[in-house]
């Protein structure tokens, strides 16, 4: 981390998922995770600058929970909303989107240009 960090000082019950390894907090935690009620709440005490840390904790979370996790290059954003699956592309090169044969493409094509989008049904 480089941008933005906690030294936390998690609760008893309380599962440490990744620890400082430099600088001022150096052994400290820095992401927890404990079980609440029917599920868990878990804290990233950090920014990275490459955002590696988190996306290997949400990965991590979601395994956890057994929810298939979809793996997207950054500035490829694919949401479902209101019955539609969104996929927008905000990078500068293109990108295939893995869009089911049985889908209905509504707007656009599965081959998303730079700042391209398409909105598909299933």
């Amino acid at each position: 981390w480089n941008i933005w960090g906690e030294a936390l000082s998690p609760y008893k019950n309380t599962k440490v998922l990744a620890t400082h390894s430099d600088q001022f907090y150096k052994g400290k935690a820095a992401v927890v995770s404990r079980k609440y009620g029917k599920g868990t709440v878990t804290y990233i005490g950090v920014e990275s600058s490459e955002n590696q840390l988190e996306r290997t904790v949400l990965k991590y979370v979601y395994n956890q929970a057994r929810i298939p996790v979809e793996d997207y290059p950054n500035g490829i954003i694919v949401d479902w909303r209101d019955g539609f699956w969104i996929a927008m592309n905000y990078y500068s090169e293109p990108f295939e989107v893995a869009i089911p044969k049985n889908a209905k493409i509504l707007i656009g094509r599965k081959t998303l240009k730079a700042a391209d989008v398409v909105v598909w049904s299933e």
